[in-house]
């Protein structure tokens, strides 16, 4: 009776989480872009990395690790009023040093799209699918570290 009334809470309460991640649907195998830059140092290029993800507007938190030289975005969401319109995306930047002022970026913009029927708009009532990468914001946010280290700008806090 217990595990009745147990399984019973987890179907009424599973739609109220939305994550698909929470259902146990992976992400598809990443799609990388990678482009060699110049830099005079690993905190020039991370600086970097880190300033245009805040000019993209991606959320910026526990997800950088500059010991490892790996930034994860936090999830930037885009709800629309209609089913599979509204999207989150989510920014990975790698950097491989190459040696000699050398930097290898790599970078893939992982995305869902919210199948929600009903309350689309509504985050609490999210169905988080995945589908492919988002190439043009990961060719978008490489354009943008490109930029700054092609012209060295002096980089604000």
């Amino acid at each position: 009776m217990k595990h009745a009334v147990l399984l019973a809470m987890v179907l009424l309460l599973a739609p109220l989480f939305g994550s698909c991640q929470l259902l146990g649907e992976s992400a598809p195998d990443p799609d990388w872009i990678e482009r060699e830059v110049s830099a005079p140092s690993e905190n020039v290029v991370w600086q970097v990395v880190r300033r245009s993800l805040e000019v993209r507007h991606f959320p910026i938190g526990g997800g950088l690790d500059p010991d490892r030289l790996v930034a994860e975005s936090g999830w930037l969401r885009s709800l629309a009023p209609f089913k599979g319109r509204g999207y989150q995306i989510r920014a990975v930047v790698e950097i491989v040093p190459l040696g000699a002022d050398r930097y290898n970026i790599r970078i893939h913009v992982q995305r869902q799209n919210n199948d929600a029927l009903v309350n689309p708009a509504d985050a609490r009532y999210a169905e988080w699918k995945w589908v492919a990468d988002d190439k043009v914001e990961a060719k978008i946010l490489m354009g943008h570290i490109r930029t700054y280290l092609d012209n060295q700008m002096e980089l604000g806090s």
